[in-house]
């Protein structure tokens, strides 16, 4: 069996949009059928996640309510891109902004894509080394977060045993593995 892509057809219609997302539906030939089919997605700025380890080896986290899960949680220090920035400067403004932290020295992990089924957004994955305190946060209105240290080996317990669940951080953590000199066993 080969399989074909699927050809989109006609032009999206936005179901719904605010702060930069939209909710959309998109129409898709299927070439097993012929038959065009709609499919609902969710669009959004494509965002940029860190993880920034200091020069003294701690892990940044923050914890932050989030409106999806309705309730706060875990993070890694990420944004979304504003004005055409390249997903590096996404990363570096929005580190120095939610931690008043700075990194010395900046891996690219790659990209994800935030629901291959369901959306066009991608997230862009960074390891940020040898951060060091610059100045207070900066955060935006909407932002409520708080910063603290954690060791990078409590920090992979937690992604291991289920208390980090955003996608993009358990991603960007897995990632950086090999530049940490580190493993999955």
């Amino acid at each position: 069996m080969t399989i074909k892509k699927w050809e989109h057809v006609g032009e999206e219609t936005v179901l719904a949009g605010k702060f930069g997302k939209k909710l959309l539906v998109k129409q898709f030939v299927n070439p097993s059928t012929g038959k065009t089919e709609d499919y609902v997605q969710f669009a959004q700025c494509e965002w940029s996640v860190c993880l920034a380890i200091t020069d003294d080896g701690q892990v940044l986290v923050e914890s932050e309510f989030k409106q999806g899960r309705n309730g706060i949680g875990d993070e890694l220090p990420a944004g979304t891109a504003e004005f055409n920035e390249t997903p590096e400067q996404v990363m570096r403004r929005e580190l120095r902004e939610e931690t008043g932290y700075e990194a010395n020295k900046v891996i690219y992990l790659g990209f994800g894509w935030m629901s291959t089924r369901n959306s066009p957004t991608r997230f862009h994955c960074f390891l940020a080394i040898d951060c060091h305190k610059v100045g207070p946060a900066k955060l935006d209105a909407n932002e409520d977060i708080e910063t603290r240290l954690v060791s990078l080996n409590e920090w992979l317990d937690m992604v291991t045993h289920g208390a980090i669940a955003e996608p993009s951080a358990i991603v960007a953590t897995v990632r950086a593995l090999p530049f940490l000199g580190l493993r999955i066993s």
